[in-house]
């Protein structure tokens, strides 16, 4: 039993067909609720299932972090700590606690927000303001589509690569052909790396519509360019139109060339980490500490740097523990920019952006911990 509903991504590499279908499913079975009640988001365990109050709906996490944070700061970090480990009292007392501090703080942080909820599947997706204009997907799907129609990088036409839906977001990877960089940045091995477009979008306001620039290895780990107030745009406003097609445009006149791309990796594969035989561990410490101040969760860092040292960035099949005696020493930045993109492809795809963002840090920026 979990606090919140949790959907798996749906990953598509073909069939789009079958993606915009889907989408547009999802966006017949969609209900904006008012919000009056807090009986309405308010939870109780039933048997295998945390719904509300009224109305019998489960919470999503996207839909539970926005009440938390829009009630009470601090909320969410409290509610996740007492429901950690899926105890049944211990979910009730996270419970007993988030309904305590909805109720008492509802009239003046959530009276009248909007629920943006699936009929079909009775989940509770996210909270929205009254204003709020929502994208569905399934739109943004077909202006991609009529939007590439248009967009030239050099003689290179984007290409639909992959897309991922994640509850009430999605993710569009777009490649370009022929912009590949081959490079041979350690002996006996050859890399391949691709330019890209990334686009994404949640239909309940957590990150709207935002766009960036992708640089992918041969082995799927993706680098992303950082967000700024160019490269993202909200949904509300009569001139979405214009703003949707600067934003697009935006990236494309940004994009890095091969060579650029080529002699950056070349200059993080002969960038040493600072090992030595006698400074192991403090050198550790100071690079976990560089990875934490970028955002990243303390046993997160800790898997990165462990992957960089361990693994490498060409070892398949790594060898458990190794020390610094077995290799640390003369590892490189590339090492790490490898295990970033690494570890970000082995999480839920809502959580792996501000990852690929670092790596793209380390990449294109003298970042260097």
């Amino acid at each position: 039993m979990q606090l919140f509903y949790t959907e798996a991504d749906e990953v598509f590499t073909s069939g789009f067909d079958k993606l915009a279908s889907a989408l547009r499913q999802h966006d017949q079975d969609t209900l904006l609720l008012s919000l009056n009640d807090p009986a309405q988001v308010c939870v109780k365990l039933d048997k295998n299932n945390c719904i509300t109050s009224s109305g019998n709906y489960r919470l999503s996490g996207p839909a539970i972090k926005q009440l938390c944070y829009k009630t009470c700061p601090g909320l969410f970090s409290v509610v996740m700590a007492l429901s950690r480990g899926n105890n049944s009292r211990f979910l009730a007392e996270a419970a007993t606690v988030f309904n305590t501090c909805i109720t008492r703080f509802f009239t003046k942080n959530l009276e009248d927000t909007v629920m943006v909820a699936n009929s079909r599947t009775k989940v509770i997706d996210g909270i929205v303001g009254r204003k709020y204009r929502r994208l569905p997907n399934a739109e943004l799907l077909d202006r991609m589509s009529e939007s590439v129609d248009q967009i030239r990088v050099g003689d290179c036409k984007p290409v639909l690569e992959s897309a991922t839906r994640s509850g009430r977001s999605m993710f569009l990877q777009y490649n370009l052909p022929g912009l590949e960089i081959s490079a041979s940045l350690k002996s006996g091995y050859q890399d391949l790396f691709r330019l890209g477009i990334f686009i994404a979008n949640s239909e309940i306001g957590d990150g709207a519509l935002r766009a960036a620039i992708s640089i992918i290895r041969h082995d799927g780990l993706r680098s992303l360019s950082r967000y700024t107030r160019r490269n993202r745009i909200i949904h509300a406003g009569s001139d979405f139109n214009r703003r949707f097609h600067e934003l697009i445009g935006f990236i494309t006149e940004r994009l890095p060339t091969r060579s650029d791309v080529l002699g950056k990796l070349v200059r993080l594969s002969s960038a040493d980490l600072g090992f030595s035989v006698s400074n192991s561990d403090k050198r550790l410490e100071t690079i976990v500490s560089g990875i934490k101040e970028n955002g990243i969760a303390s046993t997160a860092a800790r898997k990165i740097i462990h992957s960089a040292l361990v693994q490498g960035a060409y070892d398949r099949f790594p060898v458990a523990n190794h020390g610094p005696s077995g290799g640390w020493v003369g590892k490189t930045y590339l090492d790490l920019f490898v295990a970033i993109g690494r570890y970000a492809r082995d999480i839920s795809s809502s959580q792996r952006e501000r990852l690929e963002q670092l790596s793209w840090e380390l990449l294109i920026s003298p970042l260097r911990f």
